[in-house]
């Protein structure tokens, strides 16, 4: 009795880009063992055989100077398997492809969960079911079997999958995308509105393949909040035997739990390695999020943005902004953020203030840079109302904290 694959049933091509993989494999009793050339089940012990199931798991990645993170963050010693970026660390060439050494978050904050179920099809009786796979439609015939009896169900935390993504093989970039800030609507003294996005499905658009569209999770069509800028297309092209689009190798894990924050005084979280802290701003909303704070999920333009989960040097971060490597990267101003501590700052006292005050003026006068000061800011608790998701998640009333830019020390 013949082994039925996917590709013989004629899966559909998707029409969107927010589809899930489906493989449909069916394997006879009568051939035990021939499920073992199958590259989505082989590794099962005779007899069994099984199936994948895919999550498009978002990664935002950042560049670091590894010495003065180490010097300003002890983020070197937040390191639990591994090693630690070496400073000026570049992309490392062999086998046929560049890798960029990058250091992994060991969380994700991502708070979401595979649901999968296992369940026996009921059959229909007089149908010659191995001539029925053989046929044409075959992949609709199966689909649409009824459920006979449901035999498991199981739930993945999305950190599952993440955990094994980081752990295994190089990992591939074919498309990044950038994505913007929140903007608000003010509707109160003190309370503003998240403004809504709505990113065209251009940005999942991917050249050369059939469907057009790069497959991305289900959970870029929810509500957005920030904008997307057209996915930056990897290059195919080989330079001397070299693939130019690079790949990703971790080489250490780093804990983001055992790094100080910052100073008190500001009581902000470091937002490189942490979600800012978002909760409920009411009852309600705290009942719905079950007294714990809002968190990232799958979507890249949901309105709480992950941490970089990904981290390497100024150096490594060079690739995802050239032209030759990707399409429309613009690499004439890639930093972001620049961090400075003022050294010998006891707390908000006049000489310590008059110390960071003479610091951030000779940073603005030498290089024009905006300066915003942390010490001494007090985060200001606003109310944010989100508008409520396509897929269930209600309308809720958060409370941030923001600190207000241009401090008067600079006046």
């Amino acid at each position: 009795m013949p082994v039925c694959g996917p590709y013989s049933l004629e899966i559909p091509q998707p029409q969107t880009p927010f589809y899930l993989l489906k493989d449909l494999e069916c394997f006879s009793a009568r051939s035990r063992g021939l499920d073992m050339d199958s590259m989505f089940t082989r590794g099962y012990p005779f007899g069994q055989v099984g199936s994948r199931t895919e999550l498009f798991f978002p990664i935002l990645i950042a560049a670091i100077d590894p010495m003065q993170e180490a010097r300003l963050l002890h983020l070197d010693r937040a390191v639990v398997r591994g090693r630690y970026l070496r400073p000026g660390e570049h992309p490392r060439v062999g086998r046929g492809a560049r890798f960029v050494p990058v250091i992994a978050s060991s969380k994700t904050y991502v708070d979401e969960t595979v649901k999968l179920e296992i369940s026996r099809l009921k059959l229909p009786k007089g149908v010659d079911v191995p001539l029925r796979l053989a046929r044409r439609g075959a992949y609709r015939f199966v689909t649409h079997l009824p459920t006979a009896e449901r035999l498991a169900t199981e739930r993945v935390p999305a950190d599952r999958f993440y955990q094994r993504l980081v752990s295994g093989a190089p990992i591939g970039t074919a498309l990044y995308w950038t994505p913007s800030d929140v903007r608000y609507r003010r509707v109160g003294e003190r309370r503003f509105a998240a403004k809504r996005v709505s990113n065209p499905l251009s940005v999942w658009t991917s050249p050369g393949l059939d469907s057009r569209y790069y497959t991305t999770t289900h959970d870029n069509a929810d509500t957005q909040f920030r904008r997307l800028k057209e996915g930056h297309q990897a290059s195919s092209i080989l330079d001397g035997g070299i693939v130019r689009a690079p790949y990703f190798r971790v080489v250490g894990r780093y804990d983001p739990s055992k790094l100080p924050g910052f100073s008190p005084l500001s009581k902000l979280p470091m937002e490189t390695y942490y979600p800012p802290l978002v909760e409920g701003g009411d009852a309600r909303s705290r009942r719905l999020l079950k007294g714990k704070p809002l968190l990232p999920t799958q979507n890249v333009g949901d309105y709480i943005q992950q941490p970089p989960l990904f981290l390497t040097t100024l150096r490594a971060m060079k690739p995802f902004f050239n032209r030759d490597y990707y399409t429309g990267v613009d690499g004439k101003a890639p930093l972001s953020v620049i961090r400075v501590r003022v050294a010998h700052v006891k707390g908000p006292d006049p000489e310590s203030r008059a110390r960071i005050k003479a610091v951030a003026l000779q940073i603005r006068d030498r290089t024009g840079l905006d300066v915003d000061i942390t010490a001494g800011s007090s985060p200001r608790e606003l109310l944010i109302d989100l508008p409520a998701g396509k897929f269930g998640r209600p309308k809720l009333l958060l409370k941030e904290g923001w600190v207000k830019k241009g401090s008067q020390l600079l006046s």
